[in-house]
């Protein structure tokens, strides 16, 4: 059965963000299979510190459904922490709004279409975590995959393996910024960048895992 990142967060929570400060870029779709919504899981586990919550065009909860209607944030009357708006004053996040964060949390639906303001709101909010020197997750998950494996002495010629996957990552990860540096560029050529990105991480993760699962085998 297919299960989504929510879920499977849930199940495992990722080491990449224990003990960490976490921001959420979410909306009303961001939900479990059970419907709880990923806000109120961040909020309530204790892996994790959730400090603000991060809104695109509609709101986080469906609030401003006719189109091009903008909203501005305020504060989370239950959790008391910041909710901000990305589809009204700011629609990237300045570096005031992501002070205190170790790492964002994006949970977007999207039907992958270019009109779709959530993709841009997701490369935008990338683009400032990277200026602010916030690691992307899929990234930063490879490196604690590959701390680990030194840790546990994997050997030298799969370690190097693991270089070339996240150098791939890396450079996948600045091709795509660079396709959306200023604007609607080329996004079928962004998209594949971020793909190929994605991809180079979670190969040298997998691999990574099966070795050392091979050095722990009896």
């Amino acid at each position: 059965m297919t299960q989504t990142g929510l879920n499977q967060i849930r199940d495992k929570f990722p080491t990449a963000l224990k003990g960490k400060r976490i921001g959420v870029l979410c909306h009303a779709s961001s939900i479990a299979s059970d419907f709880v919504h990923i806000a109120d899981f961040f909020f309530s586990s204790q892996d994790c510190r959730l400090v603000a919550i991060f809104g695109p065009q509609h709101g986080i909860h469906g609030q401003t459904q006719d189109n091009m209607i903008e909203w501005e944030g305020y504060l989370h009357t239950e959790y008391k922490i910041p909710v901000y708006s990305l589809y009204g004053t700011h629609r990237k996040p300045t570096r005031e709004m992501l002070a205190g964060i170790d790492a964002l949390v994006v949970d977007i639906q999207d039907v992958g279409a270019r009109l779709y303001t959530y993709i841009w709101t997701v490369k935008l909010c990338l683009e400032a975590c990277t200026e602010a020197g916030i690691p992307v997750y899929w990234i930063a998950n490879l490196i604690d995959a590959i701390m680990k494996a030194k840790e546990v002495g994997v050997s030298k010629e799969v370690m190097e393996k693991a270089y070339d996957y996240q150098y791939d990552a890396n450079l996948y990860w600045e091709g795509w910024t660079a396709e959306n540096s200023d604007g609607f560029h080329n996004p079928d050529n962004a998209r594949e960048s971020l793909t190929r990105s994605i991809d180079a991480s979670q190969a040298g993760i997998k691999m990574l895992k099966e070795e050392i699962a091979k050095m722990k085998a009896p």
